[in-house]
């Protein structure tokens, strides 16, 4: 399977407009995916032990596989990246859409957990303007083509206002242990809230709530 290469994914950044930037950095963050699905494909195929999985690492080797692909599709505010899947089913030997793995506001580069295929749920997870968040996209050891990485995690809640912040505090007053790659983040919340002695951050621990 070979992805064409649009000429914007090779032009100078310098030349492109931030919204022609932000179509780039999501044509390469389709190819993180694919490749992060590739990856594991390749895994699996490897735990087994059978005629299927020694042709199918052979058609991975050679190009041939029909692997999970991502595609782009532009809305009025949003590029929707949408998951496509080789369907076998009654001969149809073709690429269907599935579901939608993010939104990215072509605008703005913020990138969104789906809500459903309209619409992405609340809270931006990623920016592509911030370098190390477009690093951690267009690096398939970081994404997870089934959109794990994705799901709201407590180090994301850096953008929140007042209000969302004193309601994540209280919140997390419920849960006694911290992930220590958290812990940075909690304390900013804190310091801009005001409250450290209000929460518990069970440095110690190491296990994820």
């Amino acid at each position: 399977m070979t992805t064409a290469i649009p000429t914007i994914a090779v032009f100078p950044e310098e030349k492109l407009t931030l919204s022609q930037k932000i179509e780039k950095w999501v044509w390469y963050y389709c190819r993180s995916l694919e490749e992060n699905y590739k990856q594991s494909h390749i895994r699996s195929m490897e735990r087994m032990s059978s005629d299927y999985s020694n042709r199918e690492l052979e058609n991975v080797k050679n190009g041939t596989a029909n692997l999970i692909k991502f595609r782009m599709e532009f809305g009025r505010k949003y590029i929707k990246i949408i998951q496509q899947d080789y369907d076998t089913f009654r001969d149809r030997n073709e690429y269907r859409d599935g579901g939608v793995h993010a939104f990215v506001n072509k605008n703005t580069g913020e990138v969104y957990k789906p809500a459903s295929w309209k619409s992405p749920a609340k809270y931006v997870r990623f920016d592509l303007r911030i370098i190390s968040h477009r690093e951690k996209l267009h690096n398939p050891r970081f994404t997870d083509w089934a959109g794990g990485y994705l799901y709201l995690r407590w180090y994301m809640l850096i953008n929140l206002d007042k209000s969302e912040i004193k309601l994540t505090l209280k919140t997390l007053k419920s849960y006694p242990y911290l992930h220590p790659d958290d812990e940075q983040i909690y304390l900013n919340l804190i310091d801009r809230f005001e409250t450290y002695q209000q929460i518990c951050t069970c440095k110690e621990d190491t296990k994820w709530f």
